[in-house]
């Protein structure tokens, strides 16, 4: 914990000043500096100071994030950025104030309060929007630590975010309970108090590692409930994770919010805001299923298409949104790259069977309805699943999520007359 605020003083107050020069408050193309000078010299002289200061990296301040994995890791110092209670801290109040050792009040100018929401904003608006090509080191830095903190600008709007970002924070005990009052789902904690229940045996364990997960199933059910469709409304990033499930050899896919790794953009929310109103879940979706081990149990689903099925001349001409024309695929990418290549999780634009059928893999592959537009928004959002053998489960149907598909048809999506009837399976996905 800082002894003063000198640092992130500077750093607010130069960000502040490239805010204003940017809006353009006075007219457009005016520059702000030409009729304020003083803040001219201000901003010149902040970008100096700042330029001059020796920066550590982001990662010093997070480095025991690896202890959520590893308990038998002690704690060390300067736990607010990758603790879990922090999540639940700024969700519920992010108008926060931050204090130093000496319990002072981070404040600007003539003792200015800023609030922690403020913060948050500016470095938004700087890196987001404004994308300045001379930002000093110091305000990188910053940015660099929210970012890997997954403390960002809004990531409270949609709650179910704050799962896989729970999952791979620093968390001794009581994890659930740590961030289920920002998703607003405490009936399980209450039900559990009233019968004296007060042990962690419940938790969501993996079928591939007992400790893999890490909340109470009776919390991720609720929360299942609570927010429907949404729950497994994420998508993949992240840097070359394919290529290390490629070189781990496991099974992989999950449709969960979470993943329970060091790296928690591996997977984000596809919906930025919560509740998500431009979209509406297909009806099988509410009978999939969340087992303790892990995976998700599928009894009903609707099949875009798959790879194993043969389809007529007029169903390929009735439906050329799946079998001709191109769609937002995020997945893995037909040809491997190398590991030492630093590429993001590639988008890639294939019409939907071109994609499924051109992936080299002996497996079925499924591409399954998640969710569609309403009120005129022509996009149909789903998961592309494989077919997965696992020694242990040869008699089950198991399948994993092998890429996210965005389908812009060209009909509208309020009703679901246009989509494939829902078929009956027996599956069960990790």
């Amino acid at each position: 914990m800082t002894e003063t605020w000198d640092f992130l003083r500077q750093i607010i107050s130069w960000m502040i000043l490239e805010t204003l020069r940017a809006k353009e408050l006075f007219s457009k193309g005016f520059d702000v500096f030409d009729t304020h000078p003083c803040l001219k010299i201000a901003f010149e002289g902040l970008k100096q100071q700042l330029s001059d200061i020796s920066i550590p990296e982001s990662y010093e301040y997070l480095s025991h994030r690896t202890g959520c994995m590893d308990e038998s890791l002690g704690p060390v110092g300067l736990s607010w950025f990758s603790s879990l209670w922090t999540l639940q801290e700024i969700s519920l109040r992010p108008d926060m104030l931050l204090v130093n050792k000496n319990w002072e009040p981070f404040t600007i100018g003539h003792k200015t309060h800023v609030a922690m929401d403020t913060i948050l904003y500016l470095t938004s608006m700087i890196f987001e929007k404004l994308h300045p090509v001379s930002a000093p080191p110091a305000v990188s830095w910053l940015k660099k630590l929210f970012s890997a903190s997954g403390i960002e600008y809004d990531f409270h709007k949609n709650p179910i975010r704050l799962l896989n970002l729970g999952s791979s924070r620093h968390c001794s005990r009581s994890r659930s309970e740590a961030i289920m009052s920002v998703l607003g789902c405490v009936d399980w904690h209450r039900k559990r108090t009233a019968a004296r229940l007060h042990v962690e045996s419940n938790a969501l364990a993996s079928a591939l590692s007992p400790n893999f997960w890490l909340y109470e199933f009776e919390f991720l059910v609720e929360v299942r409930q609570k927010y429907g469709f949404v729950f497994f409304y994420t998508k993949y990033g992240g840097h070359n994770f394919f290529m290390d499930v490629v070189d781990s050899k496991k099974p992989f896919g999950t449709i969960l919010p979470f993943t329970g790794t060091f790296s928690p953009d591996r997977i984000i929310p596809a919906g930025a805001t919560y509740p998500t109103t431009k979209f509406t879940g297909h009806p099988s979706v509410d009978s999939w299923t969340l087992l303790r081990d892990g995976s998700v149990k599928v009894n009903k689903v609707c099949i875009l298409y798959q790879t194993s099925r043969t389809y007529s001349r007029r169903i390929r001409e009735l439906n050329p949104h799946i079998f001709e024309e191109p769609c937002l695929i995020c997945g893995p990418p037909l040809k491997i790259h190398s590991k030492n290549q630093n590429h993001s999780v590639p988008c890639q634009y294939l019409s939907l069977r071109g994609w499924m059928d051109g992936f080299s893999t002996m497996s079925p592959l499924y591409a399954v309805v998640l969710c569609y537009g309403r009120d005129g928004l022509q996009i149909i959002d789903g998961f592309i699943l494989a077919e997965v053998p696992i020694l242990s489960r040869l008699k089950d149907n198991v399948l994993a999520k092998l890429a996210d598909f965005k389908l812009c048809p060209d009909f509208e999506m309020d009703s679901i007359s246009r989509l494939p009837e829902t078929e009956e399976v027996d599956w069960f996905i990790y």
